[in-house]
């Protein structure tokens, strides 16, 4: 459910590179933002009618108090913060490709508008695989483990982008494909791993993760830009490998085990998916805790048959 709830993350942001390339293409750029403004007025008529009501977990609390839990859960939660940065780092890496990837098709290979426009369908095919490999590789081991052979693919595949991608569309085409077939990986590794964060204050994880993952779409839409300005596609390329191989680095400097910020304590097990036995909320627990109790103490009752005679216990 988390990969295919993820996807539209990634989906929607090259369906809408898909649709302006068409639009630009076949009239002026600026009905690129009508389009964009009617879809979300669409959106909002469908949220407003469809969603649904959902109850207060933290009656008590009020909103500059979550703001204000939304501000130091980073602090205090090194699980969150770990993945966080490494969604900042993906995200910075996908929004560099796919928009310096326009100046290079455009520049160097001289395509189209429409043309660029619809070499979104090539990202936009491994979000289908997103169900696949979520069941076979992060279903299988732990999160720790799917996000380092995902960070794998995806510099391997960056690496044949950036060289390969000078001379020739296919480096482009390996790039967009297992570029985002990794990140795709990552993104859902991520949420797996923050899951069990703070089950009372999901909301306010779901905001640290993604304030992070917005403003790596920024930053790397803004540093890739300049730097292929300044030094064309293969600074870029040099970049967003930069980036993922920071991104492995966070990964390495805390354990999937550890529970501080930094270390390998727990071991180096990466054999099954993460299961967080703690994460039942404590008044849930303590439920649980003293049904055990009287269910150990419960007095035997005897039970009468037909005969008068008590025959068995429970």
């Amino acid at each position: 459910m988390i990969s295919i709830v993820m996807s539209g993350l990634v989906f929607g942001v090259l369906v809408a590179r898909l649709l302006s390339g068409i639009v630009t293409q076949y009239t002026s750029w600026r009905n690129v933002y009508w389009v964009s403004f009617g879809l979300q007025a669409l959106v909002w008529i469908c949220l407003f009618f469809s969603m649904p009501d959902y109850p207060i977990l933290s009656p008590g609390t009020s909103y500059p108090r979550i703001l204000l839990k939304i501000a130091t859960l980073p602090f205090r939660k090194p699980d969150l913060t770990q993945n966080a940065l490494i969604a900042f780092l993906t995200q910075g890496m996908f929004t560099s490709f796919w928009t310096t990837l326009t100046f290079q098709l455009a520049d160097v290979f001289h395509w189209s508008t429409l043309s660029i426009g619809l070499f979104a369908l090539i990202g936009i095919s491994p979000v289908f695989l997103n169900p696949v490999v979520s069941r076979l590789l992060i279903g299988q081991i732990h999160p720790h483990g799917s996000l380092i052979i995902a960070h794998l693919v995806t510099l391997l595949a960056i690496c044949i982008g950036t060289f390969v991608g000078t001379f020739s569309v296919a480096g482009l085409v390996i790039w967009a494909f297992l570029g985002d077939l990794g990140m795709n990986t990552i993104i859902v590794a991520n949420r797996v791993a923050i899951a069990h964060v703070d089950p009372k204050a999901q909301n306010a994880v779901n905001s640290v993760y993604m304030v992070h993952t917005f403003c790596g779409q920024l930053f790397g839409t803004a540093v890739g830009n300049a730097l292929y300005a300044n030094g064309g596609w293969t600074h870029t390329g040099a970049f967003n490998i930069a980036q993922m191989i920071a991104g492995l680095i966070v990964i390495f400097l805390r354990g999937p085990h550890e529970k501080g910020w930094i270390g390998w304590r727990g071991g180096w097990d990466l054999s099954g998916p993460k299961v967080e036995k703690n994460a039942q909320p404590s008044a849930a627990r303590a439920d649980d805790e003293a049904i055990n109790e009287d269910t150990a103490t419960e007095v035997p009752t005897e039970l009468l048959t037909e005969d008068g005679c008590a025959k068995e216990k429970i």
